[in-house]
């Protein structure tokens, strides 16, 4: 009878026990998805402390979410089957506790709701901004320093993994151009406006095999695709034989019409279109690039600022420029080719011309696409108005004084002023001060910037282009 009644209270015991359990998961899950739904969606406005990634940007409004590449139970919780690891990209390092949201993949598990489920990767592009705007190309375009309570706010944050701290990592730059065949008004003023870091950079024929454009309006839609495109074409190149590779990079930095024209006829890449990422090593060509200062290819329609009278460009914001980051391990993984190492060991042979000296640019080829967690930074690149006074940060942003601007005014009214001038001037200003911004941040975060030495090594500086092209002379 004893036996009886302590089993009928050991009995009564656990199911109390399992009931008190229950309640407390509902609470729990209630809790966890209040907390949700308060999140900041916007990864840029998070600080060291609660994200993966270091950055900072303007706050807005939080869109209407959902929670992506969660594990199978926090995805019940919110209604979401949870994606498959093949569908996905997955680093286990990238796990990360988010105001207790445990989530994976690139940094971007949390991205905003859209009609189509195919993007792996949030938009950070303003459609409304753009469709406001009148397309045609006779008006002038918009122009953010012309906006009531205007203040630079300076150089955007670089935005990286925190496991970057303690590693040593190589910073690589790259400019693109609003060019006319490529960017309508409507699309340049949508770039300038989006913020792309953490997006991956694709290749043109990364973007040729998915049948899309860099300026489709739904891109982020699209990424999945992308990024698989992109890797077929990255691993088709590396799979290269070595002398395959060094032929194909040495025609492409040479002579990269004939380099085009040559992959559409003999059809033995996976794409007839550019299949690398261009980068540099150094900041000057790269934003020479995105001013459209460089040669772009014979069918090029460059954007050019078209001052009027007065002194105001018709075109302010001419190209955009990136800063990638990765650390030294990852280099195996991206594959890049490193022209002046490359010259320098023999393998390759670059034009030094002094009427033509490409050695100099420092080019670095990622084949296929450029992971989205390499990607630090994306600026708009521009040139000033000279309408009106004076405005007190255009030396900090333009690195023109009041009489430098003045000068200038008068000349523009004139028709005597050198444009081109003007824009490299500016450009020497810009690589200056962001250069520090990159070795000021890093510093900051225990990252040390090494670079690629002429043997197989790293170094604490840029490799001498002279001693590149004697190195080159003993092979």
């Amino acid at each position: 009878m004893k036996r009886l009644r302590i089993f009928q209270i050991l009995f009564i015991g656990m199911i109390l026990s399992c009931s008190v359990i229950n309640c407390a998961k509902q609470y729990g899950i209630k809790q966890l998805t209040k907390q949700t739904k308060q999140l900041h969606i916007d990864e840029s406005n998070t600080t060291d402390s609660d994200s993966e990634y270091t950055s900072s940007s303007d706050s807005e409004s939080d869109p209407e979410v959902h929670y992506d590449h969660c594990d199978p139970i926090l995805a019940k919780i919110f209604n979401h089957s949870p994606v498959t690891l093949s569908d996905v990209e997955y680093w286990p390092e990238f796990h990360e506790a988010y105001e207790g949201i445990y989530v994976r993949g690139e940094g971007y598990c949390i991205v905003k709701k859209s009609e189509s489920d195919d993007s792996d990767c949030e938009s950070t592009s303003d459609d409304d901004d753009s469709d406001s705007e009148n397309e045609s190309e006779d008006n002038y375009d918009s122009d953010s320093e012309d906006e009531d309570e205007y203040r630079y706010p300076g150089h955007p944050a670089l935005v990286f993994p925190k496991r970057y701290a303690g590693h040593r990592c190589l910073v690589f730059y790259r400019g693109i151009h609003f060019e006319r065949n490529t960017f309508s008004k409507k699309a340049r003023s949508r770039f300038r406006r989006s913020n792309e870091a953490r997006q991956p950079i694709f290749s043109s024929g990364a973007f040729e095999l998915a049948n899309a454009k860099p300026t489709d309006e739904n891109l982020n839609r699209k990424i999945r695709r992308l990024k698989r495109h992109g890797r077929i074409i990255k691993n088709h190149i590396s799979a290269m034989k070595r002398l395959k590779r060094r032929v194909l990079q040495q025609k492409y930095t040479n002579q990269y019409d004939q380099f085009i024209r040559s992959i559409q006829s003999n059809k033995k890449l996976p794409s007839n279109r550019n299949p690398q990422v261009s980068t540099g090593e150094e900041i000057r060509h790269p934003l020479k690039y995105g001013c459209g200062l460089k040669f772009l290819g014979v069918d090029a329609r460059k954007l050019k600022p078209e001052y009027n009278v007065n002194g105001k460009p018709k075109h302010p914001y001419l190209g955009k420029m990136y800063i990638i980051i990765a650390k030294t391990d990852d280099l195996p993984a991206l594959d890049p080719y490193f022209v002046v190492h490359g010259h320098a060991q023999g393998y390759i042979k670059i034009s030094t011309h002094f009427a033509n000296d490409i050695l100099t640019e420092r080019e670095v080829s990622f084949p296929g696409f450029i992971p989205g967690k390499h990607v630090a930074l994306s600026m708009a690149v521009r040139v000033p108005s000279f309408e009106g006074p004076y405005k007190d940060f255009y030396q900090q942003k333009f690195g023109i004084t009041e009489r430098s601007y003045k000068i200038t005014q008068t000349k523009i009214k004139n028709g005597t002023a050198k444009i081109n001038r003007l824009i490299d001037r500016i450009i020497n200003h810009t690589s200056e001060t962001l250069v520090k911004h990159v070795r000021k941040t890093c510093k900051k975060h225990n990252i040390r910037l090494v670079f690629k030495d002429l043997n197989d090594g790293f170094a604490n500086q840029l490799p001498d282009i002279k001693a590149a092209k004697q190195m080159a002379k003993q092979h």
